[in-house]
């Protein structure tokens, strides 16, 4: 596993984090290895996804009134 250091930026953070995500995920999947491209394509698909999910419940919380400020 990658060791994550506290130097890196968000992004690059996040980054990192989405692809040990998804190599154990595969893992679990029953996959023995996967090319290092598949996993940054995959790494990069659930952080949008994330972002997605997160930036439609902000939405949502909004129109529903639920904000915090």
């Amino acid at each position: 596993m990658q060791v994550l250091h506290a130097a890196m930026s968000g992004g690059d953070y996040s980054r990192a984090l989405a692809r040990v995500a998804v190599a154990q995920l595969a893992e679990l999947a029953g996959f023995e290895a996967a090319h290092e491209s598949a996993v940054d394509i995959l790494g990069d698909l659930l952080q949008r996804y994330l972002e997605n999910v997160c930036a439609s419940a902000h939405e949502y919380a909004g129109l529903a009134g639920r904000t915090h400020t």
